[in-house]
């Protein structure tokens, strides 16, 4: 889980030193965008970091 922007994050380097191993890594943050006004709970479904959302995309990859 990104503390923010997905591009170049922690969350980027992991999956790149996992990449050639069985290791699954799944990314949460927001995607490089400007937002200027926006609706949080949509931003949030957008990116996949509602509780429900996250808990889905584990369950898919378990």
């Amino acid at each position: 889980m990104e503390d923010g922007i997905l591009d170049g994050g922690f969350g980027e380097k992991i999956a790149r030193f996992y990449g050639d191993s069985d290791m699954k890594v799944l990314n949460f943050g927001v995607k490089k965008e400007f937002l200027d006004r926006y609706d949080v709970q949509e931003v949030l479904e957008e990116n996949h970091l509602t509780a429900e959302l996250i808990a889905g995309d584990v369950a898919k990859v378990l």
